[in-house]
C-alpha cells in the first residue's frame, strides 16, 4: 500500500473508533457495579477503645476491603451512652459516644441496631446511640420511636443500582428477657424491629417491585451455637420466598454456615467482628463482600481472626479450615487460598 494513503486511512479508522466509543457504548463502563461489605457483631464496649488507642479504626486490619466497598454494614451490638442507669440485669454493655467514630468503616457505613443490647441502658440509651451515630455520619436502622419507624429500611442508589437493607430481630430468641430489657416497637411505642412475616413480605415485595437489590439483616439464632436452628431456617427461607436477594445473620457470636435457597445465599451467622469477649469459639469468623455486576453477584467470604479484639485476615490454611467446618456446608461455595467464592443470579431464584 502506498504509504501516503496509509495515514488518512488510519485517521479515519481512529475517528470511527472514537465515534463508536462515544455514541455506541463501546467503552461505556458498567453502571451497575456495586460492592457491599457485610460483617457481624461490632461491640465497642469495655476494653475495645483502648486497644486502638481510642483513635484508630477498629477495622484497620481489613480496611483494604471494608474501606473500598461502596457500602459497609454490620450489627452494632451495644448502646453508646454516658448513662450509668442500666436496665438489663445481666451483662449490660455500652461504649462512650465519643468512641462511635471508631466504627465508621468508610464513607457509607450502616449500623443494624435491631438486637438485644441496644436497649441495655433503656430507651434513653437507644436515643443516645442514635444521636452518636448521626453525629458520626453512620446510617442506621432496626429501632425507632414507634413501630413504623423501627421497620424503616435504608435505601441508597449507587452507580445506578438501588440497594435496600432491612433489619429485624426474631423475638422468640429473647423470651427470657423482660419487655423493659428488650422492648419491641409496637404501635406508638419505641423499640426494636420485631420480625413479623406479613410486614416483611409487604416491605420486601415493595422493594423488589421497585427493582431493588434487597439485603435482610436478621438478628436470630442461639448464642454460641455453630448450627442454625429451625427458627432461623424458617425465617430465612420465608425472607427469600418474599424476594430477598440475600439474608445475613448475627447474634450467635460464632460463625454458622451458608445455604443456597431458591438460588439465593443465606449466611446464617457471621459471628463476632469486633469484641473483647475472649471466648475461643468467637475468635474465628468471617465477613462477606458482595460484588454486583449486571445480572450476577459474586460473593467472597473472608475469614478473620480477632487479635486483641479486632479482626485481621486469617492465614490461608486457617481460613480454609474455618470455611470447611461451617455448618451447614454449601456445595456451591468454592474454597481456595483461604477464601470462599459463591456466585448467584440476581434475577428470579431457581
Amino acid at each position: 500500500m502506498n504509504p501516503r494513503l496509509l495515514l488518512p486511512i488510519v485517521a479515519i479508522a481512529v475517528l470511527i473508533f472514537a465515534w463508536m466509543a462515544l455514541f455506541g457504548g463501546l467503552f461505556t463502563p458498567d453502571t451497575h457495579e456495586v460492592t457491599i461489605a457485610v460483617a457481624g457483631d461490632v461491640m465497642l464496649a469495655n476494653n475495645v477503645p483502648s486497644v486502638v488507642n481510642g483513635t484508630e479504626s477498629v477495622f484497620k486490619g481489613v480496611s483494604n476491603v471494608t474501606s473500598a466497598a461502596d457500602m459497609f454494614i454490620f450489627n452494632f451490638d451495644n448502646a453508646a451512652t454516658y448513662s450509668d442507669k442500666a436496665v438489663k440485669s445481666q451483662n449490660p454493655v455500652k461504649c462512650e459516644p465519643r468512641f462511635v467514630d471508631l466504627a465508621r468503616g468508610n464513607e457509607n457505613t450502616i449500623a443494624a441496631l435491631s438486637n438485644n443490647n441496644i436497649f441495655d441502658f433503656g430507651i434513653s440509651g437507644m436515643r443516645d446511640t442514635l444521636s452518636a451515630l448521626d453525629e458520626n455520619h453512620i446510617a442506621h436502622l432496626g429501632v425507632g420511636e414507634d413501630e413504623n419507624q423501627s421497620h424503616q429500611n435504608v435505601t441508597q442508589e449507587i452507580n445506578g443500582r438501588r440497594i435496600t437493607v432491612f433489619n429485624y430481630m426474631d423475638s422468640s430468641n429473647f423470651e427470657n428477657y423482660s419487655y423493659d430489657e428488650v422492648p419491641y416497637a409496637h404501635g406508638l411505642a419505641p423499640g426494636y424491629s420485631a420480625y413479623d412475616s406479613s410486614t416483611a413480605e409487604k416491605q420486601i415485595s415493595e422493594a423488589k417491585e421497585a427493582g431493588d437489590f434487597v439485603i435482610v439483616y436478621m438478628h436470630f439464632g442461639k448464642e454460641y451455637s455453630d448450627t442454625p436452628n429451625d427458627d432461623q431456617k424458617r425465617v430465612a427461607h420465608e425472607l427469600v420466598a418474599y424476594g430477598a436477594d440475600t439474608v445475613v445473620g448475627s447474634n450467635p457470636h460464632v460463625a454458622q454456615g451458608v445455604e443456597m435457597y431458591n438460588g439465593k445465599p443465606i449466611f446464617y451467622s457471621l459471628g463476632d467482628f469486633v469484641s473483647d469477649s475472649g471466648i475461643e469459639t468467637t475468635q474465628d469468623t468471617y465477613f462477606v463482600l458482595y460484588d454486583l455486576y449486571g445480572d450476577a453477584c459474586n460473593c467472597t467470604l473472608y475469614p478473620v481472626h480477632l487479635n486483641n479484639c479486632i479482626p485481621y485476615f486469617s492465614e490461608p490454611n486457617d481460613g480454609s479450615s474455618l470455611l470447611g467446618s461451617l455448618k451447614p456446608q454449601c456445595p456451591q461455595m468454592q474454597i481456595s487460598n483461604g477464601v470462599g467464592k459463591l456466585q448467584f443470579n440476581l434475577t428470579k431464584g431457581d
